[in-house]
């Protein structure tokens, strides 16, 4: 049937985008001088992403993984809809997670940064900002699938024109 394509493909997009994660830093440390950074936890290589810690790998790849089963659960548009809502839960979460974690660090790179007195400074979050990118295109997808409930009921009832 023609009609699950599209939100199949924002399903997929979801999936593909939170896996940005992987790719891209949630933050980076900037520093003025030579600094010993291995007093920081997530910092020590200067960069904060989903890889300094296995919660947020996990998170990602069950968010990732989820979001693609969505599509196959095309027989059941009830399901579908609240795995996809169950998808935007965890995006949300790993959000929190992240977020969590970066004020975390932020205290402690204020810590040593008054401790050594050099000037060290956080970029702003981005990789942080990816996970709506997936909720925004989980949205579509469940709006769509909703769309072609309604059709498919109205096709059974002899309402379609």
């Amino acid at each position: 049937m023609q009609l699950q394509r599209l939100q199949s493909i924002f399903f997929l997009l979801a999936g593909l985008v939170i896996c940005l994660l992987f790719v891209l830093p949630i933050t980076t440390l900037s520093t003025s001088a030579t600094v010993d950074t291995s007093m920081l936890n997530l910092l020590a290589d200067r960069s904060f992403d989903i890889s300094d810690h296995i919660g947020l790998i996990i998170g990602t790849v069950a968010i990732s993984v989820l979001a693609i089963v969505t599509i196959v659960l095309f027989s059941k548009p009830d399901l579908q809809i609240k795995l996809a809502y169950f998808v935007m839960f965890l995006c949300f979460g790993l959000m929190v997670a992240c977020g969590f974690l970066y004020m975390q660090e932020l205290q402690l790179v204020d810590k040593h940064q008054a401790a050594l007195g050099t000037g060290m400074a956080l970029s702003l979050p981005l990789g942080l900002f990816v996970p709506f990118g997936s909720i925004f295109l989980t949205l579509l997808g469940i709006r769509l699938v909703r769309k072609d409930r309604k059709a498919i009921s109205d096709l059974r009832s002899g309402r379609l024109r």
